[in-house]
């Protein structure tokens, strides 16, 4: 059994999901009830787009053992906390599947890509139509690994904006307020610019925007090298490009503590990028 378990964890380091999901089917014949099997069945079953077995086979999972699923999650290279998933809250099979097959990509391994395109665009589009909030969080590098139009990327952003609103709470977000400047600001807070291709796509779109019409207020988790300067010639925030920095210091941690600080300063809405 252990050399089946190692075996299965081989193959999909490998992202060889459909020959690691035959090796757990085998095995489960013989252990039907071993948590181990069960965790790593629930799980390439999504990796190989099978919806409602995966989900499924996650409901079925006890509590201890979607405990075991988390701590699995992580060893593959999925950080489930990152996306605030728990035992009582678990992912859906799709976002298992897209979160794999985009980590593949990023190893150099691109035989999923028509797969993945295909599953996005459809994704992207039943979720723009019923209105459903999902949390896209690595969407901003989409556009540069895979073939998505224009339209789809808009879809997936006005999803992704649905998600990080309900989780901050409509209560939280500001009311329309009018500038002394007459402009309108809006804010930006993205988790890490220190990645180059994080960087390179927000410094892309903020070189089309208006300046005379709005003001663009970028909060962030980490400091850039620039930013760092900024910090240490004000005591305040850094406002990318557009703005000056300002006399109030704030980093947006999470979605409902930079919710709060933009309705604490005004500031019209929040697009909350990875």
């Amino acid at each position: 059994m252990g050399l089946a378990l190692n075996l299965c964890d081989a193959l999909v380091a490998a992202n060889e999901d459909a020959r690691a999901l035959a090796v757990i089917q085998f095995v489960r014949q013989l252990k039907p009830d071993l948590a181990e099997l069960a965790v790593r069945h629930a799980i390439l079953l999504a990796f190989n787009q099978q919806w409602a077995a995966s989900a499924h086979a996650l409901e079925d999972l006890g509590l201890s053992t979607r405990d075991m699923l988390m701590v699995y999650l992580e060893s593959v290279g999925i950080n489930a906390k990152r996306f605030g998933w728990t035992a009582k809250r678990l992912p859906t099979p799709q976002m298992l599947y897209q979160l794999h097959a985009f980590k593949a990509m990023l190893e150099g391994d691109w035989r999923g890509r028509e797969a993945l395109t295909l599953q996005i665009q459809q994704w992207a589009t039943q979720a723009h139509s019923h209105l459903e909030a999902h949390d896209w969080r690595d969407a901003q590098f989409f556009a540069l690994m895979l073939p998505l139009s224009e339209e789809t990327q808009d879809h997936i952003s006005q999803s992704s904006r649905r998600y990080f609103v309900k989780r901050a709470g409509a209560a939280q977000l500001p009311d329309w307020q009018e500038h002394p400047d007459g402009r309108i600001h809006l804010a930006i807070a993205a988790q890490d610019m220190a990645d180059e291709r994080q960087r390179c796509l927000l410094s892309g779109w903020l070189k089309r925007v208006d300046r005379s019409r709005f003001a663009i207020h970028l909060l962030r988790n980490s400091l850039t090298l620039r930013a760092a300067r900024c910090r240490h010639r004000s005591t305040g925030r850094f406002l990318y490009g557009h703005c000056r920095p300002e006399q109030h210091g704030c980093r947006a941690t999470n979605p409902r503590k930079a919710s709060a600080y933009f309705h604490g300063h005004g500031l019209l809405h929040a697009l909350v990028s990875r």
